[in-house]
């Protein structure tokens, strides 16, 4: 996943690493706001691996076996 560099953002986009759907949608965002207002500093940040970095392999994991062993309860939401 995008990560900020330790400098100032203008806008800080809080993602997750779970799936390509997050990578998708925070990077269509960065490009888009990049585009209207090249001025701003637009970063990228997983949040998970900010709050507790060992959390962030226990929900990726957890997201896996929900996809793989619930997936029919994936279009309940």
């Amino acid at each position: 996943m995008p990560d900020i560099d330790r400098k100032k953002c203008d806008i800080l986009i809080l993602s997750a690493d779970l799936g390509t759907g997050h990578h998708q949608v925070s990077s269509a965002i960065k490009k888009v706001v990049s585009q209207k207002q090249q001025s701003l500093k637009v970063g990228i940040y997983n949040y998970f691996e900010y709050i507790y970095p060992p959390i962030n392999k226990t929900i990726k994991f957890g997201y896996a076996q929900l996809l793989r062993y619930f997936s029919f309860g994936y279009n309940w939401f």
